[in-house]
């Protein structure tokens, strides 16, 4: 077994052994002679008699297993006697004792379903890949093109069935077998019906829709939304829209005036004396004022406040403080896709190729493009821009795309979406989408649970310091601690 395992890797030649230095060959069989314990060490067999000019404890070590960092495996030998490819840093001894592995195999003929592709290592493969087809370790496996296909207008890619991320596939648009065929977005069911806060409306594209519309109540993707009618509206002096609080711009609503349940407002300009209307918020784009905020939260609010024994006034201001001033931006959930989040782990093989951040810090520089050899694009300019950067992200590693975005009025991390009440950081997102009012009970799951319950115990005992230095990290306490002590005496008074 021992000469087998290791022949196809050893030129067919002697070694001279006349003799048998620490560090050199061993006497009459393969390998080094080195201390026993440093054998152990390595996996090796130490064979006694084999360094017979060398102390007692110095014996040849043998059949020593190894592996390179690209995971094909091998045995420690000197270079003169591998056949493959040696690899320093792996083996006990000098420069000259390496690590001896296949060579890799690349640039083979392969074939799939058809296709013709070629064996590369996958992070050189720009089309898809098949494993299981060439010769060598795993990461050697069969490229092969992505042409692209198209049905009723709609571009798509050809590939293999399990590898559509969509799931939705046509068949008869795209050469080779059976088991390739055209993955298509998912399509859109536009025209069924939809209703919001008592309103009747109609699902459609949101490039489609000329009211107004709330995203997560149609099948379909994120740009299939419910489209219902803005309602004209008037205080008397002044005309307006009817509209979802969330999406009045101004932050200037009156209640009363429109049809549908509480949450339909009309949306009104600001009236000349404005500024001193309602207390000032931390947000200035924050959902409507402090007034409006208390009257469209506060009955959740107080709920959780009484089952936390946490001051509903405190609970309301921190909301308010900590929150990113509105939870949807043109009826889209708000979101912010962080790179340097996204390119750890599995992703990081995505650095410098589709995303990549600043070299001094990481939050900072966010980049991203869909080709290598398109310029680089910044991430954070606007939603439009953000979503793309979010979405090309979830077709590269999904899991890790939902985990590395903040999401709604609290911008609460996916990653935290267990502390937040959910199952994972897509359901998060998906629910997130469904309205403020979910995004804030998201929210004060997470007050509730976040640190071992400590920020949960600051917000019980009054401690506004501890409050916003958990939440916000060491950075401009003192600063957020007046903000929230200010809001607490505007949520009060609201």
């Amino acid at each position: 077994m021992h000469f087998n395992s290791k022949l196809i890797l050893t030129l067919l030649y002697s070694i001279p052994s006349t003799l048998a230095a620490v560090n050199g060959g061993c006497t009459g069989r393969d390998g080094i002679c080195i201390s026993t314990a440093n054998c152990s060490k390595y996996g090796g067999q130490s064979f006694t008699g084999k360094c017979p000019n060398d102390a007692n404890d110095i014996k040849c070590c043998d059949d020593i297993p190894c592996k390179a960092d690209d995971g094909r495996t091998g045995y420690c030998m000197f270079t003169n006697q591998c056949g493959g490819e040696g690899i320093s840093g792996k083996c006990p001894g000098g420069s000259n004792f390496k690590c001896c592995v296949p060579k890799k195999v690349t640039n083979t003929p392969c074939s799939y379903e058809g296709l013709s592709g070629v064996c590369k290592n996958v992070s050189e493969c720009t089309g898809f890949r098949v494993a299981g087809l060439c010769p060598g370790d795993a990461n050697n496996q069969c490229c092969l093109p992505k042409n692209t296909c198209s049905d009723g207008g709609v571009s798509g890619q050809c590939l293999p069935v399990s590898q559509c991320g969509t799931g939705y596939t046509v068949s008869g648009k795209c050469p080779g077998g059976n088991g390739i065929k055209c993955c298509l977005p998912k399509p859109v069911v536009t025209n069924t019906p939809c209703s919001y806060e008592g309103l009747s409306g109609t699902c459609k594209n949101v490039n489609e829709c000329t009211g107004f519309r709330v995203s997560g109540l149609c099948p379909g993707d994120a740009s299939n939304q419910c489209c219902l009618p803005k309602n004209t509206c008037s205080d008397g002096t002044q005309n307006g829209q009817c509209l979802p609080v969330s999406q009045c711009s101004t932050g200037y609503t009156v209640s009363g005036k429109c049809p549908g349940g509480n949450g339909i407002k009309c949306c009104l300009p600001k009236p000349p004396n404005s500024s001193t209307t309602n207390p000032p918020t931390t947000n200035p784009s924050t959902t409507s004022s402090v007034s409006e905020f208390k009257k469209a939260y506060g009955s959740i609010i107080s709920e959780y406040a009484r089952k936390n024994s946490i001051d509903e006034n405190v609970l309301g201001a921190f909301i308010l403080v900590e929150s990113s001033g509105s939870g949807f931006v043109n009826g889209k959930l708000k979101i912010r896709f962080e790179n340097h989040i996204f390119l750890k782990g599995d992703a990081a093989q995505y650095k410098g190729k589709y995303f990549d951040y600043s070299s001094e810090k990481s939050f900072k520089g966010h980049v991203y493009r869909k080709n290598t050899s398109d310029p680089w694009k910044e991430c954070h300019t606007n939603q439009s821009v953000e979503y793309d950067a979010f979405n090309f992200a979830i077709t590269l590693n999904a899991k890790l795309a939902y985990e590395a975005t903040s999401y709604g009025l609290p911008q609460i991390m996916g990653f935290n979406y267990a502390v937040a009440g959910y199952s994972s950081a897509q359901e998060m997102y998906t629910e997130f989408g469904k309205g403020e009012d979910v995004q804030i009970r998201g929210f004060i799951n997470f007050i509730t649970s976040y640190s071992s319950g400590n920020l949960l115990k600051a917000c019980q005992q009054n401690d506004y310091e501890k409050m916003v230095s958990l939440y916000n990290g060491s950075g401009n306490v003192s600063s957020y601690k007046q903000k929230l002590i200010d809001n607490i005496e505007y949520y009060k008074n609201a």
